[in-house]
């Protein structure tokens, strides 16, 4: 790992270099209320940022905001996630840009993200806000599977193979989405 908080509150990562780990970039487990902002993450093993929450206690209030990540499997992971905001980051080069599984009441917005496979990609989560994220690049732009009463609106996805894919997903709410060269 680069940076792991576990059980840890009310902390401030920013303006890092974290590069080339073996695990995670930075690594919240069961942490609240911190602020992951400002730091260029890149070519760390699986997850530039990774949130994760099990039950009955939770990653949750945390806000990543203007970070640049690149080259990683995944740049940010919300799993197991409540009430997080994830916005402005700008992620290159990865698999997926931004990853939520089994996430709930989540805001994802103004985010930057070209790739590989996906941009914004949806498991089995409920009950977020995808806004205004500009998607590129990928095979889906924005993908939901699974996930139940999201709200995905003003998004701009271009260049994919598929715009925005839904999937086994009941009560969501598209709205004013621009999709084009796909």
């Amino acid at each position: 790992y680069g940076v792991r908080l576990y059980s840890t509150d009310d902390c401030q990562i920013s303006l890092n270099d974290i590069q080339g780990n073996t695990q995670e970039g930075a690594s919240l487990l069961n942490s609240n209320h911190n602020y992951i902002g400002e730091n260029t993450l890149g070519h760390n093993t699986q997850f530039d940022i990774h949130a994760v929450g099990y039950p009955g206690s939770n990653s949750s209030y945390n806000y990543i905001f203007g970070n640049r990540c690149n080259g990683t499997a995944i740049s940010i992971c919300l799993d197991g996630c409540t009430w997080n905001i994830v916005q402005g980051n700008r992620g290159t080069g990865n698999n997926d840009g931004i990853y939520l599984y089994r996430a709930e009441n989540n805001y994802i917005e103004n985010n930057e993200l070209a790739g590989l496979i996906k941009g914004v990609n949806l498991f089995s989560s409920a009950n977020n806000t995808i806004l205004n994220n500009l998607c590129s690049e990928y095979q889906s732009g924005v993908f939901l599977s699974g996930s139940h009463r999201n709200n995905i609106t003003g998004n701009d996805v271009s260049g994919c193979i598929q715009g925005i894919s839904v999937q086994m997903s009941d009560g969501n709410e598209l709205f004013e989405n621009r999709c084009h060269d796909n």
